[in-house]
């Protein structure tokens, strides 16, 4: 039976390494996208070839109407929902003091209302054997100065994570998160000076920053049975920090 995933921030970086991740598994794939574009197009176009053919569909998912109008295209198209993927997600660099109120409220919008208001609107596609994953951040666990916005965001992630699989699991949903470290993605690379590369590296066990093929294995594992028993979990997925 084909599998469906709708997969967020599904055009860029680690989005994008999951779709292809989750093509080579034969699932079928709903990817969604902020902005339109290349990126976009190619995710249209790569999905559209697929087989099992997916839809590429753009939604702002801080956008409560969006949202509604994106998962009931999905399930018009593909009924059920298997596996849902919270990915997309945005990062800025601000310390608290020079931190303004909009630049906060715009980091919880997409980092936590859009996975609330996705899972929200999923759930009721979901039966026996879903999972939904999440993506968080390390920095959700360990913060970083200039970070509080984002790591407040990230931290409230696995909260979420941990509460909706206490609620859900009885109806064999499953819900975990991951919390990557440094992946080179064109997000992370804004601020990825070669200074703070070497920085990174010399504080990783493995010495190098994680590639999004790698993480979007990780999410493979966690997305189907090889995880049935892995339920309310962040995994860390840094290389040895």
């Amino acid at each position: 039976m084909t599998r469906t995933a709708l997969v967020t921030g599904a055009s860029r970086g680690i989005g994008k390494a999951v779709v292809q991740r989750l093509l080579a598994d034969g699932v079928r794939v709903c990817g969604l996208y902020r902005t339109e574009g290349e990126a976009a197009q190619l995710l249209a176009k790569e999905l559209e070839s697929a087989s099992p053919k997916g839809i590429a569909l753009q939604c702002d998912i801080s956008d409560e109407q969006q949202v509604h109008a994106a998962v009931a295209r999905c399930a018009e198209e593909f009924g059920g929902v298997d596996v849902l993927v919270n990915n997309a997600g945005v990062t800025t660099f601000s310390l608290l003091d020079n931190l303004e109120r909009a630049h906060w409220d715009s980091m919880f919008a997409t980092n936590v209302t859009g996975p609330y208001l996705v899972t929200r609107a999923v759930l009721p596609l979901m039966g026996p054997g879903a999972s939904i994953v999440t993506i968080t951040s390390g920095l959700g666990i360990t913060g970083a100065p200039g970070k509080t916005h984002y790591a407040a965001s990230k931290a409230a992630l696995i909260g979420f994570t941990k509460a909706l699989s206490r609620e859900v699991g009885r109806r064999n949903i499953r819900v975990n998160a991951i919390a990557p470290g440094i992946i080179e993605t064109e997000m992370s690379a804004v601020g990825l000076n070669p200074e703070l590369r070497a920085r990174y590296e010399g504080q990783c066990a493995l010495g190098r920053i994680g590639q999004s093929p790698e993480l979007a294995e990780v999410v493979a594992f966690l997305a189907d049975h090889r995880s049935s028993y892995v339920n309310g979990q962040t995994l860390m997925v840094d290389g040895g920090m």
